[in-house]
């Protein structure tokens, strides 16, 4: 890949998920500025190290190797939920009213955070 292609890919990237990334930045400069902070309001107070992202991403690579795991297993022993979640879901899921499309939608999202959530307590 030459860098041409590398930024339109980052390009495309941010602007497609920049509601999702804004918090990103800001939480990584409240964790640089926060030492600063503490220890201003407290001399003695000890702050955690760099080393506390490697949980966070540690839990999201094992989230989603387990994913990986499922929908093998799922592809293994039952093949036509299997296939039914490949091939079928979607329209189902447009044709469902809009409140009951908010519930689901809200209900996967929820538990991928409860499972990121329960990783990230593991380690």
């Amino acid at each position: 890949m030459n860098t041409r292609m590398v930024w339109t890919w980052i390009k495309e990237f941010v602007g497609r998920w920049a509601n999702e990334l804004v918090g990103v930045p800001l939480a990584i400069i409240l964790f640089l500025l926060s030492p600063l902070l503490l220890r201003w309001i407290d001399p003695t107070a000890g702050v955690y190290d760099v080393g506390v992202f490697q949980i966070i991403i540690l839990a999201v690579v094992t989230l989603l190797i387990l994913s990986a795991i499922v929908w093998v297993l799922l592809w293994m022993g039952w093949r036509s939920l299997f296939d039914y979640f490949q091939h079928t879901f979607k329209t189902d899921f447009q044709t469902l009213a809009p409140w009951d499309r908010v519930r689901i939608s809200s209900a996967f999202f929820l538990s991928y955070l409860l499972a990121l959530a329960l990783v990230t307590r593991v380690f």
